[in-house]
């Protein structure tokens, strides 16, 4: 699947990043296109610092609700014993490490955010304004503190937020279209 346009700047929430980790996963294969696309086009790519505490807890909780994976996954890595083997939790753990630190190798500009408290007191403020949970509030303020619109997720409470440009990779279009031009619009 080739996009026909992504954007050179765009912010990337948790959930797209887990998608493209991960094979079979449900949105797999569209997160992984549109991040291919991403590294064609040679875009800069933004983060938070929060996503690699959000990508660990995702991915222990991948391996616990197995239903989630692939049966060939399971099998690979024996999650059927996670909860009482220790070596299947470290080898299953180092390997959502090892695949994230690949992906973030692909990319010719990659940026992990600080989270700052000016970030956390905005993301208090996206809260209140837009009801959203405080992990992606904090991904909204930390876009919104570096200028960026292009937002890419999975999550469609991220609609709410009329400033950013919405990028779903299973729809593979911008879901919304603000007004104005910054570093994100293009």
């Amino acid at each position: 699947m080739l996009l026909p346009f992504v954007p050179n700047h765009v912010y990337l929430d948790t959930s797209v990043v887990i998608a493209a980790l991960v094979s079979g996963v449900p949105n797999a294969r569209a997160s992984e296109a549109f991040c291919a696309r991403l590294v064609q086009q040679r875009s800069h790519v933004y983060c938070s610092q929060i996503l690699r505490l959000e990508l660990s807890q995702a991915i222990r909780n991948l391996a616990s609700r197995l239903n989630q994976l692939p049966l060939q996954t399971q099998r690979q890595y024996r999650l059927d014993d996670w909860q009482t083997d220790v070596s299947v939790r470290q080898r299953w753990m180092s390997e959502g490490i090892r695949r994230y630190e690949a992906f973030i190798g692909r990319f010719e500009e990659f940026f992990v955010l600080p989270f700052l408290i000016p970030t956390w007191e905005q993301s208090v403020e996206v809260m209140v304004l837009h009801q959203m949970k405080s992990l992606d509030a904090i991904h909204v303020a930390t876009a919104r503190a570096y200028g960026l619109r292009h937002f890419a997720t999975l999550d469609d409470d991220f609609n709410r937020i009329p400033d950013l440009r919405v990028w779903r990779p299973p729809r593979c279009r911008c879901l919304s279209a603000p007004q104005g031009d910054d570093i994100g619009s293009g």
